[in-house]
């Protein structure tokens, strides 16, 4: 169906998350990003989730945030937003150091999608990020029942650690995330800071050596 306007707004969708992901380089996704957003936009004017992807590569990645600020607005309007839309806006709210509207779109996500451990993730970083620790980590908690083994949850609770100095405690959270997720840069390189806190200088140096030269933001890392 060349006219479905959804598919379009999806598609945009996956090159985002394989940026976001460490798998493709801005540089190769967002100009797709661009173009099947705007076809989208072109069947549906709409649609939120063009909006929203033509908002993350404005923001994110070009740092033009009143256009992204322009975006998520169109995209917010919709009466019908889906709940990745939310978590979109949720992300750049987060970079504009505003975590209790990213807390409050987190939230709107997770009504929609109850089940989601990512939302759930996602809730307790922001919730810590605005200053709700006991809350945050109920959150996080939470977001383990459900799947012990997701990535975010459990980097979530290597930060935590690591962010009030205990260094050994954190350490098994990051090793079970790298084990879990090599791929991705940030639990990548946050067990290689760690192993370097803790000692273990050749191993943290050879996975910092993985993650290759920060050529740009989203390059391949490991």
């Amino acid at each position: 169906d060349p006219k479905f306007a959804v598919a379009y707004g999806d598609l945009a969708g996956l090159f985002n998350h394989a940026v976001a992901l460490g798998m493709r380089s801005p540089q190769e996704c967002v100009p797709a990003m661009r173009t099947y957003a705007a076809k989208a936009l072109e069947l549906d004017p709409s649609l939120p989730e063009a909006h929203t992807q033509l908002a993350t590569a404005a923001g994110l990645f070009d740092n033009d945030w009143k256009e992204a600020e322009r975006r998520f607005d169109l995209a917010m309007r919709n009466p019908t937003i889906p709940p990745d839309c939310h978590f979109l806006y949720m992300v750049y709210l987060v970079a504009l150091r505003r975590p209790l509207e990213a807390v409050e779109q987190v939230r709107h996500a997770l009504e929609k999608d109850p089940l989601s451990v990512l939302y759930r993730a996602y809730l307790a970083e922001t919730l810590w990020i605005a200053g709700s620790g006991e809350e945050a980590l109920r959150e996080a908690n939470r977001g383990l029942a459900l799947d012990e083994n997701y990535p975010a949850s459990i980097f979530f609770f290597a930060v935590y650690h690591a962010s009030r100095g205990a260094f050994s405690e954190a350490l098994p959270f990051a090793e079970k995330g790298y084990l879990l997720a090599p791929h991705l840069p940030h639990t990548a390189s946050l067990l290689a800071g760690l192993l370097l806190r803790t000692g273990d200088r050749t191993r943290g140096e050879t996975i910092i050596e993985k993650l290759g030269p920060a050529t740009g933001f989203g390059v391949p890392r490991a």
